[in-house]
Formats: C-alpha cells, structure tokens, sequence
C-alpha cells in the first residue's frame, strides 16, 4: 500500500530529476529516493528515544502511573514507526 509520505518524497524526487535533464540510468532514481525514505525516518526515531530516556530516569526516580502511562504511548509510537518501516 502506498502511503502519502512516500508519494511525497517520490513526487518531490522526479521533480528533482526532472530539472535535470534526462534519467540515464534507473539507480539514479531508486538510491537517493531510498536514502531520503529511510532518512526521514530519523528525526522521529530520535526523539522517541530521548522521550524513552527521560522517562527511563522519571521511573528510576519515582514510579507513577502517568509515567508509566506516557512509557506505554512512547511504546506504542515505536510500533507505528516499526510497522510504517517495515511496509515501505
């Protein structure tokens, strides 16, 4: 299933492409197309992580249900990130 994030990035990829010239070879199109696909992934990785840590030492500090409460939202966002991942 295509997703609009991807046509996005594929859109604005032929677009690219499109100003320069003519397509010799079709790598030049999948390889950067791919590298900005697994790339945009990171931003949102990172900052899932750096909410885990946080709540990692919220948790070593005291455990409350809000933040055991928001270390389930941060889970369940990585599931959604892994699944996007794997069907792209």
């Amino acid at each position: 299933a295509q997703t609009n994030f991807v046509n996005g990035i594929l859109a604005k990829q032929l677009k690219t492409m499109k100003k320069r010239g003519p397509v010799n070879d079709r790598f030049d199109f999948i390889l950067p197309t791919l590298y900005k696909l697994s790339t945009s992934y990171f931003g949102p990785i990172r900052r899932a992580d750096q909410q885990r840590q946080q709540i990692q030492r919220n948790l070593q500090n005291h455990t409350e249900r809000k933040v055991i409460t928001e270390f389930m939202e941060i889970e369940t966002g990585l599931v959604y990130i892994l699944t996007s991942l794997k069907g792209n």
